[in-house]
């Protein structure tokens, strides 16, 4: 092997590394939320094969990778959206009052498991589901302390587009 090509490979594999990122092992272990559960190991994260990078290709099977920052803010954002959506459906009759009271209940849910979230950014897992992903929304994951939270967002349906569960080990 010449020089150059062990330079080459030493700067393929750095930039590779630099790209790819395992899971971090603050996440592995058993989560829980009521009766959902969620296991993270190194390979896998809730039966998502873990990779270590954003796929470049489509794909069929699901996969969970780092996708970018999350922060408390944007996560008040969508609180405050969703409530300002009911407001305004309520108030051109889309839904009946005993339905704002549900959806007003669920907002308060979100908002109050938002109060134990630190006022951070944070790196978001995702889980991408290829082919077979709801193109009406998701789920990502962030890690806060010494609890993951499910962030869902949703769209296309008269109904909170916002909901955020606490997982604790």
């Amino acid at each position: 092997m010449t020089l150059r090509s062990v330079v080459t490979l030493c700067l393929f594999l750095c930039t590779f590394a630099s790209q790819a990122q395992s899971i971090n092992e603050r996440w592995l272990g058993t989560w829980q939320s009521g009766n959902q559960k969620i296991v993270i190991t190194p390979t896998s994260f809730d039966n998502c094969r873990w990779s270590n990078s954003k796929p470049k290709a489509a794909h069929k099977n699901c996969l969970a990778y780092y996708d970018g920052l999350i922060s408390k803010q944007d996560l008040l954002q969508y609180a405050k959206s969703d409530m300002d959506n009911v407001n305004r459906w309520l108030a051109e009759k889309n839904i009946s009052a005993s339905e704002y009271q549900g959806f007003k209940k669920d907002i308060q849910n979100s908002a109050s498991v938002l109060t134990q979230v630190s006022p951070d950014k944070f790196k978001q897992v995702l889980l991408d589901y290829g082919d077979m992903a709801n193109p009406d929304g998701g789920t990502i994951y962030f890690l806060d302390k010494e609890n993951i939270y499910a962030v869902s967002v949703q769209e296309g349906a008269i109904a909170p587009m916002f909901s955020i569960k606490k997982f604790s080990r």
